[in-house]
């Protein structure tokens, strides 16, 4: 769970939380630590990720974003959490021309993924997910095959390092841990370049459904 407060293009305070107590309890104490003097009526945009990933996570963050958005009336800008992690992946990437492939961990052996082009980050697949021993498969459709330089990121690339290292011994570039964990500054960074929408028009991302919505 991240947090971070912006200025222009200047990151104000950001904070990290990886630990599993409630949601809801840790993003309140972290805004009031990001906010500090500064009063909420002085916030012009609010941006948060959409998904995929964590169901409570991802409905707790939005919930606050929305509810911030619609009672101070300014914009709320909705990112992929598999953007993000693409786009705090460039300062490995930019000079090597590599595919960057961010993934998530989803229920069992599955995974969240997308497949993007280094650089000026462009996606190149549909956000999708997948079990994990099935990622050549997915590869070989968007047209990327073991030759290509791949930069593997997120909880997932960490989860399945041999694994992905098995699949892909010479282009297989697992991020370490503590790279793992899409940031809050980047967001702030994505966002200001984007004017947002009304809160009711930011949804999220699930991808597939939670378990608790599938029939039995």
């Amino acid at each position: 769970m991240a947090l971070a407060g912006a200025s222009g293009k200047s990151i104000r305070e950001t904070f990290l939380v990886n630990e599993q107590p409630r949601h809801s309890a840790q993003l309140f104490r972290m805004l009031s630590k990001t906010t500090g003097k500064t009063s909420l009526k002085e916030l012009t945009k609010i941006a948060c990720t959409t998904g995929p990933g964590s169901f409570t996570g991802i409905r707790t963050g939005l919930c606050m974003a929305r509810t911030i958005s619609q009672s101070r009336g300014i914009p709320l800008v909705g990112v992929s959490t598999l953007d993000v992690l693409a786009h705090q992946s460039q300062e490995n990437t930019n000079k090597y021309g590599y595919f960057i492939c961010p993934l998530i961990p989803a229920q069992q052996e599955n995974v969240f993924l997308a497949v993007y082009k280094s650089g000026k980050i462009k996606r190149l697949s549909a956000y999708s997910v997948i079990n994990i021993n099935e990622i050549k498969i997915f590869f070989k459709r968007n047209s990327i095959n073991s030759k290509h330089k791949i930069f593997f990121t997120g909880e997932g690339a960490v989860k399945y390092r041999n694994l992905l290292i098995s699949f892909f011994p010479d282009c297989a570039m697992p991020a370490s841990s503590d790279k793992s964990f899409p940031r809050a500054s980047t967001l702030a960074f994505i966002a200001a370049s984007q004017k947002g929408t009304a809160f009711r028009n930011v949804l999220p991302s699930y991808i597939q459904q939670p378990r608790i919505f599938k029939k039995s």
